[in-house]
């Protein structure tokens, strides 16, 4: 049996005098760090106090998340009790605040979170920080990650909306952001928020949507943008969350539910009235059926440019020139995407090859297959399998029954119509999985672990 995971305590400081004993001293400025210089070109609005609250707040809370790895020995949850220093410590201690935060973190990572605000005492950065001359015209903004997903999003919005002017929020080691010459309007926004002393960092890092979520809501709030787009998929955002693998906690980081959450958090600081939209556009639609809506657009050109792998290969295996590696969750969704758009992928994948006998095999260029390797790839025939398997479930199920009813209220839509949506995205995914795996041979790697999956199910 699991036991109860201890608390970490972790305190932010402006000082490293400010330690107390038994805890993690964190210091702002120096650990977390805001790069103002950097966003000042951005600040359409003045930053007022709350809003450097919130940034250093989503900036330790992503430190803490990264800087305790998980002991899975002794279970997925860990606890954390965190101390912010904050300007208005009234404010930040309303027991609404408090409990939608909590709320926001525990249903994105699984873990438990406990918050204690103390005064922070200066602010010098806010001198450094100007007012542009000119708003952006119409701004729209969409967390950015390089990824098919968010680049889908943003050239449907540069063809549908052509008034508009994205605002794309980005971390500074993100993908590449295809300019198309003849729309140059969009502005990227790099994330302003910066750690150290992150070494061997917890892999997971649930709390990443969190940051990139409160980042692209002040950059909302600053340029007077009323919506953010969240370009995710259905699988990603609704169906990461019905098969959760092993011990962890059902993956939410773009479930509609989280972002309500987190606007609801927001607004208990910024007023209901300033805190921007969180907008699903994608999530009743499978990765491949964007990628098509993408090719009838004709807005495909940069698309192979894009970067969906979960895993930073070229830094795992040694090799320059890899993008992708092809087997984990990401990587298979983006090559079934592919397939259901009838597209030819020219990314270059370290495991290529899907009809290769062995994983080892598959390989693209000589290298180790380890069995980390190996459990990521069975990680993930385990998760598009299995969401291809819940196409089956009837309606009354009870993760469909839970699913429904955080969906309808996400988006207040009546729970028999989110119901139907939900039993449609997954049937899709169904049948392009199963269209994709039927073109490989019965003795490819692919096809055997999935019989065996079979069999022990």
């Amino acid at each position: 049996m699991n036991r109860e995971p201890d608390t970490v305590r972790v305190v932010g400081a402006l000082d490293a005098r400010d330690g107390e004993p038994n805890s993690d001293l964190v210091v702002l400025g120096r650990d977390v760090r805001i790069e103002y210089g950097g966003l000042q070109q951005y600040c359409w609005r003045q930053l007022t106090e709350i809003d450097v609250d919130l940034l250093y707040l989503a900036g330790l809370v992503a430190w803490v998340d990264r800087a305790h790895r998980r002991l899975r020995s002794r279970g997925w949850a860990r606890r954390f009790h965190v101390v912010v220093p904050v300007r208005d410590v009234a404010r930040w201690q309303s027991p609404q605040t408090v409990t939608s935060l909590r709320s926001t973190l525990a249903y994105s990572t699984g873990d438990s979170w406990d918050f204690e605000f103390v005064e922070r005492r200066d602010s010098p950065q806010l001198k450094q920080l100007y007012l542009l001359s000119q708003l952006p015209k119409e701004p729209v903004v969409i967390p950015y990650s390089g990824g098919l997903d968010s680049f889908a999003q943003r050239r449907l919005v540069e063809i549908e909306q052509p008034q508009t002017t994205p605002l794309l929020i980005q971390a500074k080691t993100g993908g590449n952001v295809v300019q198309d010459p003849t729309r140059s309007q969009a502005v990227v926004l790099p994330i302003p928020v910066r750690h150290s002393r992150l070494e061997h960092a917890e892999p997971t890092y649930r709390t990443r949507t969190f940051l990139f979520g409160v980042v692209a809501a002040v950059a909302a709030k600053l340029s007077e943008s009323v919506k953010i787009l969240i370009g995710e998929n259905g699988q990603g955002s609704v169906g990461a969350s019905i098969i959760p693998f092993s011990g962890e906690a059902p993956f939410r980081t773009t479930h509609p539910l989280f972002t309500a959450r987190l606007r609801c958090f927001l607004a208990t600081l910024w007023g209901a009235e300033s805190t921007p939209v969180f907008e699903h556009p994608n999530v009743w639609m499978t990765k491949g059926e964007v990628l098509q809506r993408l090719a009838n657009a004709d807005a495909l050109d940069g698309w192979e440019a894009t970067v969906s792998c979960s895993r930073n290969i070229a830094r795992t295996k040694s090799y320059t020139g890899i993008w992708a590696c092809g087997i984990c969750g990401n990587c298979l969704l983006r090559r079934m995407s592919v397939h259901t758009a009838q597209l030819s992928d020219p990314t270059r994948y370290f495991w290529a090859d899907l009809n290769a006998t062995t994983l080892d095999r598959a390989c693209a260029v000589s290298g180790h297959t380890t069995n980390t390797d190996e459990n990521i790839a069975n990680h993930s025939l385990v998760t598009m399998a299995g969401l291809a398997d819940a196409a089956e479930w009837p309606s009354s199920h009870p993760t469909f029954e839970q699913l429904s009813f955080e969906l309808a209220c996400a988006t207040k839509s009546p729970k028999s119509d989110v119901c139907k949506r939900v039993q449609r995205l997954i049937r899709h995914h169904q049948s392009e999985w199963r269209s994709m795996t039927s073109t490989l041979r019965s003795d490819s790697w692919v096809r055997q672990r999935l019989k065996v999956l079979n069999a022990t199910n």
